[in-house]
């Protein structure tokens, strides 16, 4: 944020982070709404999804009421622009913030390790290289 001071794009997407990872050791709910307002200025208001990222900071701040809200909003806007894709989503997010709940986007969630470990392939045996202080071949003399 440092370098593109103003950038509504990565505001709104750093602050989405902050408010809907599932790791709470990640989420921050004071710089979530600082970022998705500031975003959501940027832009007039007038974007369906920094305004529902805003949503989702609000609904992480305990602001279930502003969540519910800026959600509505979000939806007109979805809807006039036939974004069903994110109408449909802004759905399911307003059934949480009207159940007091806090949106957490499950696919920020860690990967599961794989359950074999997978192991390099063997190499094929090359040329032996000496160890620093293995002496090395013995120069073929004439027989005896």
């Amino acid at each position: 944020l440092k370098l593109t001071p103003g950038n509504a794009m990565l505001m709104n997407d750093i602050a989405w982070i902050l408010a809907t990872n599932p790791d709470e050791g990640v989420r921050n709910k004071t710089e979530a709404v600082k970022l998705a307002e500031s975003a959501s200025k940027i832009v007039g208001g007038k974007e369906a999804a920094t305004l529902d990222t805003l949503a989702a900071a609000y609904a992480e701040a305990g602001q279930f009421g502003k969540a519910v809200e800026t959600t509505l909003q979000a939806l007109k806007l979805a809807n006039e622009n036939k974004n069903t894709t994110l109408a449909d989503s802004l759905q399911e997010r307003l059934k949480a913030y009207r159940a007091d709940k806090p949106w957490r986007d499950v696919r920020q969630a860690k990967a599961e390790p794989p359950v074999k470990p997978i192991k390099p392939e063997p190499k094929e045996p090359g040329p032996h290289k000496p160890e620093p202080n293995e002496p090395g071949p013995k120069a073929l003399g004439p027989k005896p």
